[in-house]
Parts: C-alpha cells; structure tokens; sequence
C-alpha cells in the first residue's frame, strides 16, 4: 500500500468552519451511573484476588476444602472451623 492510499484511507471528510458534528456531553445522572459501574467492576476484581489469596495461604497452612463449592454458607461455616498453630 503506498502513502497516498494510507492518507486517503485515513482522511475524514473536511469539516466547513462551524459545521462541527453535534456531540453529546452526558449530564450529572449518567455520569454518576458510569462511575457507580466502574466502581461494581473495580470491587469484583477486588473481591476475586481477595478470595484467591485466602485461598492460597489456606492451601500453605494445608487446608483444603474437600467438599462443595467454595464460597456457599458451607464453605463458609467450613473456614469458621479452622485453628492454626500460631495466633495472630
């Protein structure tokens, strides 16, 4: 391909002087609704590493959960039950 097919491939049509395409600036309710969205996702991902590294250091001390699915009420009455050697 060569240069002038890349400047024509890539050019917009020119714009007149005050003949700019309209946008739209969102108002204070749709922008507190895309941050309260980035914040669900932000606390997901927070939510998913925290629960990766308990069950890391579980797997360290040597517990493993035999049964179920992690993160029901048995898994959680499961971690409940739980004594290590050394207190915090």
């Amino acid at each position: 391909m060569d240069l002038q097919a890349i400047r024509t491939w890539n050019a917009r049509p020119p714009q007149s002087a005050g003949e700019l395409p309209p946008v739209w600036v969102p108002d204070t309710d749709h922008e507190a609704m895309r941050d309260l969205i980035r914040l669900r996702s932000v606390v997901g991902q927070v939510v998913t590493r925290a629960r990766q590294h308990l069950q890391e250091f579980l797997l360290r001390h040597g517990h493993k959960h035999e049964r179920g699915t992690a993160w029901r009420m048995a898994y959680r009455r499961w971690l409940s039950t739980l004594a290590f050697e050394h207190t915090a």
